[in-house]
């Protein structure tokens, strides 16, 4: 599933040491987060306009 920033908001959330332990699928959330924080990164999401 593709995301199209123009119509997007990003809301990230702390997936903090103490919790993500304790998360089911773990591996897979934070394979997906990457994905999900690089592709807007690489969007220019967070470059200045």
């Amino acid at each position: 599933m593709r995301i199209n920033i123009e119509d997007a908001i990003f809301c990230l959330v702390d997936v903090q040491e103490r919790l993500f332990p304790h998360m089911a699928n773990k591996g897979t959330l934070e394979k997906n987060l990457i994905t999900l924080v690089k592709g807007l990164y690489n969007g220019s999401l967070f470059q200045d306009q």
